[in-house]
């Protein structure tokens, strides 16, 4: 996620590692299609915090989420276990706002 808030480079490093048309397509929010989205083509689009605005990330299916802030040039990342003790259990979703946003 670092290279990619980078726009494709790692900090202090002259050389790209990925293209920045790449790695806005990735992380951008496809926009004009049919039916709500908040996918780009690579990550999710939405922000788990009110106080962030430009994100892009990815939330597991066991519970973890890693979110990046374009605009903060910040990166968070929540490990959480969402299937103990089963996997129905969705509780810790109600949180993950409000830990962002304490982070924030």
């Amino acid at each position: 996620m670092r290279i990619l808030l980078n726009k494709g480079k790692l900090p202090n490093e002259p050389s790209r590692i990925i293209s920045e048309a790449i790695v806005d397509l990735f992380t951008t929010k496809v926009e004009g299609l049919p039916y709500p989205n908040t996918y780009s083509y690579g990550f999710d689009t939405r922000c788990p915090s009110s106080r962030m605005s430009n994100c892009f990330g990815h939330g597991g299916s066991t519970g973890p989420i890693a979110v990046a802030d374009k605009d903060k040039k910040i990166i968070i990342t929540i490990l959480t276990n969402r299937g103990h003790p089963d996997v129905k259990n969705n509780k810790i979703d109600a949180y993950k706002s409000k830990i962002a946003d304490a982070i924030m």
